[in-house]
């Protein structure tokens, strides 16, 4: 007669290999559509916005309210393009100058 806890220890390396070499697939190989996955026209609410720019949501619509980044409306619905967003963000983008040494 088998051991039953030596089964069970092999069935779980098994499906701990399993999932390991899914993982790696998924990770690797993204499938298109796959929503894990940002595209660059990715539409934004003000909560997943709020995330991505490391802010709070408040402070994302005081930017709409105040008309500082680019949004789209659709009745009392919203949404911000992750690509203009970004565009707003690399245009509006303060330098510091430097004074020359002397």
């Amino acid at each position: 007669m088998s051991n039953p806890f030596a089964d069970i220890d092999q069935r779980l390396r098994s499906i701990e290999e399993t999932l390991s070499k899914m993982i790696t697939l998924i990770s690797q190989d993204p499938q298109p559509g796959n929503t894990n996955q940002v595209s660059e026209d990715e539409r934004y609410d003000a909560d997943q916005l709020a995330a991505y720019l490391g802010c709070k949501r408040d402070t994302v619509l005081k930017y709409k309210r105040n008309k500082v980044i680019p949004y789209y409306q659709a009745g009392r619905s919203f949404y911000f393009k992750r690509s203009e967003v970004d565009a707003y963000l690399s245009s509006s983008r303060h330098h510091l100058l430097r004074k020359p040494a002397k």
